[in-house]
């Protein structure tokens, strides 16, 4: 499932395969047996035992950024249950990708501010340089 805004944001959830079963999960035989009789947990065939995967892109200015999130052995009764839950693990897990992409960017602004500065500085002390070994030639 695709969805992309306005903002150069594309975000893709995807459910994958999950490789564990409910057996391997949960210790309450109740809440095993729930899930095998609710239909869901029979380890991926039925979509609503599986792996959330997030996957966020961005692009400014030429930039593209990239982040993902995975969340194993969801159990849900179905994909629009787990991605529109008001506060669920879905927003959880494009928060976590939009909080890595904006680190990657920060690093990314404050790598060229580093760079621009040596270069501005590097300019400085050449044209001082520069300027005294003329003063030195002129004497």
């Amino acid at each position: 499932m695709k969805y992309a805004n306005e903002n150069n944001t594309t975000i893709t959830f995807v459910p994958e395969f999950e490789e564990l079963s409910p057996r391997d999960v949960f210790d309450n035989e109740d809440d095993i047996q729930a899930i095998y009789a609710a239909g869901i947990g029979t380890c991926g065939v039925i979509p609503e035992w599986f792996c959330a995967h997030v996957h966020i892109e961005y692009e400014t200015e030429g930039e593209s950024f990239e982040a993902d999130n995975y969340l194993g052995t969801c159990s849900y009764n179905s994909f629009k249950e787990f991605t529109t839950q008001e506060d669920g693990y879905y927003k959880d897990m494009i928060s976590v990708c939009l909080a890595e992409i904006n680190r990657d960017i920060n690093s990314l602004i404050i790598t060229n501010l580093k760079s621009k500065l040596k270069n501005r500085l590097s300019d400085k002390l050449t044209a001082k340089i520069v300027n005294k070994i003329k003063r030195l030639q002129t004497v």
